[in-house]
């Protein structure tokens, strides 16, 4: 059987460009055994998955590893920022700081809850998809999307109603405690 012509976009040191398009320079091949990727790795018609069986290994990680560091670095600076602004309130700005300190320990817990479905259904999912059964695969993700809706659902309602005790229970004063409410009520508002 003949194969799909395809086109691949590579940049070739030392190489003569066969045609411009588009500011990329890219190849026309025509099924001939020399198919390869930007990593130097066979190309596939899922150019987005990346293949550790062949290629550089290092750039696999990288190219996998890269965007999650990229979110982790703006979930940090997110975090970063708000205590910044929230400190530089005038004359209120140390116990509203406070307040924000008191609700770290109910949005790690928060945070927890949503890394199980997704820690768990991710490599579970990953294994349904490599045996190619991609109804099991989909079952797996809603279930999962599910139980995290559900999570979220229970967590903010509980949050909402139990927040005073809890807040006390991890040191609020009287002063400290309407800044951490009203973050912690904003905070479980968002979680659903």
């Amino acid at each position: 059987p003949r194969r799909e012509p395809f086109t691949l976009c590579r940049i070739k040191a030392n190489r003569t460009y066969p045609k411009t398009k588009n500011v990329l320079y890219c190849v026309y091949m025509v099924g001939k055994g020399k198919e390869w990727n930007k990593m130097g790795q066979k190309a596939t018609k899922r150019g987005s998955q990346v293949d550790f069986s062949t290629g550089d290994v290092r750039r696999g990680i990288l190219d996998v590893a890269a965007p999650m560091l990229v979110a982790q670095v703006l979930n940090l600076l997110y975090n970063i920022v708000d205590r910044i602004y929230i400190g530089k309130i005038p004359g209120e700005g140390t116990l509203a700081l406070a307040g924000l300190g008191l609700c770290f320990p109910i949005v790690t817990l928060v945070t927890a809850f949503a890394n199980l479905f997704g820690v768990g259904g991710a490599p579970l999912c990953s294994i349904a998809r490599g045996q190619k059964d991609e109804e099991t695969a989909g079952r797996i993700m809603a279930n999962a999307y599910f139980m995290l809706v559900v999570c979220g659902l229970v967590l903010t309602a509980m949050g909402l109603v139990f927040h005073r005790p809890v807040l006390y229970l991890f040191g609020a004063s009287d002063e400290t405690y309407r800044y951490a409410a009203d973050y912690m009520t904003i905070y479980l508002l968002g979680t659903v």
